[in-house]
């Protein structure tokens, strides 16, 4: 039985919703990404090479189309009140009617596993980064733009707070507090701008491939869709200081000190993050059903 906590956010947030995204035709992921998959050595303060390796890899033709069909539920089954198997706590509700049609991230899954200390992450249905200490990064399928301020910051030692990226072309490097580089939608770039004039810190930014953004500083949460935005309010209200945000077209996660709060994800990322221990710092997602959860300190859940 949900408790009457969750219930009572749950009903102000049904009155923001605004439908589930578009149902695809599933496609079973096989082969590893097309793009590059490139690796950078994090600089440390006594070392001023960077050394950088990439290597090119194609997508596996071999793609299996399934259709299914999607199953309705009543709103009170996909209603979770639940923890992770450390005991973080997590609420929200979960999306069933997801297809994956992800491309395999392999080469990032082998390279994460080198890393004790990632930092943050960013995951498309084609695309991947996650960022290592204070400035390294392992990424496949970016753009050369990103490519470049990535290796500017890993080339002045400059601490990257966080990142954003889609297949579409949006993409954002937040780095040393209140800066970054990116192509983004130009309301997000004024609201960035501004908060960077009154002094705030810059801790997390996302960005959908439909061009809605999040973002959250020490001072301010704001989200260009409304609901994002109760889901942010709620989050922060419910389990305090908020670490970072993920939004998708179909879905958002808020990870905060002391617990999660998410709106329409993939209930197969639900039930991995129950089974996991630790306490995440950072989840991202697609609505495919791939995701990557870290801490920072050790902690690497992922499917992609």
């Amino acid at each position: 039985m949900m408790n009457i906590l969750l219930k009572s956010f749950i009903s102000i947030l049904l009155l923001f919703y605004t439908g589930n995204a578009d149902a695809q035709n599933p496609i079973k992921r096989k082969g590893t990404s097309s793009g590059r998959a490139i690796s950078v050595q994090r600089n440390t303060p006594k070392k001023k090479s960077v050394t950088r390796h990439s290597t090119r890899s194609s997508a596996n033709g071999n793609r299996s189309i399934v259709v299914d069909s999607v199953a309705v539920v009543d709103d009170d089954e996909r209603l979770k009140n639940t923890q992770t198997a450390s005991g973080f706590p997590m609420m929200g509700r979960i999306r069933i009617d997801y297809r994956d049609n992800a491309e395999a991230q392999q080469s990032l899954c082998k390279a994460i596993d080198g890393h004790s200390n990632v930092k943050t992450v960013c995951l498309t249905d084609h695309k991947g980064i996650f960022v290592y200490g204070g400035n390294g990064y392992s990424a496949n399928g970016l753009n050369d733009d990103m490519i470049a301020a990535l290796n500017y910051c890993n080339q002045n030692k400059y601490t990257i707070n966080d990142i954003a990226v889609t297949d579409i072309g949006w993409w954002c490097v937040v780095f040393e507090q209140n800066k970054y580089k990116g192509n983004l939608p130009e309301e997000c770039r004024e609201k960035l701008d501004q908060y960077i004039k009154n002094g705030e810190n810059l801790l997390s930014i996302s960005i959908s491939e439909n061009g809605h953004y999040a973002i959250v500083t020490d001072k301010h949460v704001i989200a260009s869709n409304e609901l994002d935005l109760k889901v942010l309010e709620v989050a922060k209200e419910t389990f305090g200081r908020i670490n970072s945000v993920c939004i998708t077209n179909g879905g958002i996660i808020v990870p905060c000190s002391d617990g999660i709060f998410f709106w329409d994800v993939p209930s197969n990322i639900i039930e991995k993050l129950e089974s996991g221990k630790g306490t995440p710092n950072v989840v991202r997602f697609t609505d495919s059903g791939t995701y990557i959860a870290v801490d920072g300190k050790g902690l690497k859940l992922y499917y992609m």
